[in-house]
């Protein structure tokens, strides 16, 4: 303080460095490019161009440009609500792939079943084959692992039932 109840804050030159370089890490160092690398970012998020790694590597960018403020903070809110939509339709997606595949093979199985419970004149290779042609069509619009599985367990059953009837 000085004499006169004042209090004095010593500005001098380092102040005034320290007050750059906080300025210069807190603020846009390039407007333009700042809002171009934002956009980048963005854009890579949209369904078009989707690429969430090259939308963290343009944020980085951006961060380098723009420095810290609302803009990134903004950013960084949208990449991980985008990230965060995008991990849970894709949770959802292999559920319903995970259901369809269960609902297949137990279609599969009332098939069978249903050929089982035939009268015995009934069974014979024409309704076999019918019911195998039948379980064939289960398999349509399922992703490659669950229609294998319904695949090989038709083939199974099919081929099961076909020794069977050649016994007779």
């Amino acid at each position: 303080m000085h004499s006169r109840g004042t209090i004095h804050f010593g500005f001098n030159r380092w102040s005034a460095v320290v007050l750059a370089g906080l300025a210069s890490l807190t603020g846009c160092k390039d407007q333009e490019k700042c809002t171009d690398a934002l956009q980048t970012a963005r854009q890579a998020m949209q369904d078009e161009y989707l690429d969430m790694a090259l939308a963290r590597q343009w944020r980085e960018h951006a961060g380098k440009i723009c420095g810290v403020g609302p803009e990134l903070e903004t950013l960084d809110r949208e990449i991980m609500e985008r990230e965060a939509a995008l991990a849970k339709a894709a949770e959802e997606k292999a559920k319903a792939e995970a259901d369809a595949g269960h609902r297949a093979i137990e279609e599969a199985k009332a098939l069978w079943r249903g050929f089982d419970e035939l009268e015995k004149a009934d069974k014979d290779l024409k309704a076999l084959k019918k019911t195998y042609s039948a379980s064939k069509k289960l398999v349509v619009g399922l992703v490659p692992a669950y229609a294998e599985q319904v695949t090989a367990y038709n083939e199974k059953q099919y081929e099961r039932r076909k020794a069977k009837l050649e016994e007779k």
